[in-house]
């Protein structure tokens, strides 16, 4: 459910309630990329299956099982993504975070993977449900 806390609009996330990635996405970034990456580097809530690389950017709306979604914005990356998941160490080489900056910078040339997502209403999303695009951005 949606529950609305005017103080308190999120709690662990970054600024956004979900962030969306693409596993195509990751497969561009690690065909660029000298070292190997895994999604988690990214810290998704919801990662999908079955569209083009970064076609995600494109969305305004989208619907996941009865679930609406609003694309909030792109997520701009910060040097968090260099480091390991498991280990906590930072890459020697700041990858993937100077892959992404080269292949999918935003307009100030900042890294961008995944996007912020508000839900518009409530139920439950489970793996497997469809993504529809009930809109894109203009």
């Amino acid at each position: 459910r949606i529950k609305k806390f005017p103080d308190n609009p999120v709690s662990f996330a970054d600024g956004y309630p979900l962030l969306l990635t693409n596993s195509k996405s990751l497969e561009a970034v690690q065909m660029q990329c000298p070292s190997a990456i895994e999604m988690s580097q990214f810290r998704p809530s919801i990662v999908i299956e079955g569209h083009t690389a970064f076609e995600e950017q494109q969305w305004d709306k989208i619907q996941i099982g009865n679930v609406t979604f609003l694309h909030s914005k792109p997520c701009v990356r910060c040097v968090l993504t260099t480091r390991d998941p498991q280990t906590n160490r930072l890459h020697p080489k700041m990858e993937p975070f100077r892959t992404l900056k080269k292949l999918n910078p935003n307009e100030e040339g900042m890294p961008i993977f995944g996007i912020n997502l508000l839900p518009l209403n409530s139920d439950i999303i489970r793996i497997g449900d469809p993504v529809k695009v009930l809109s894109y951005r203009s």
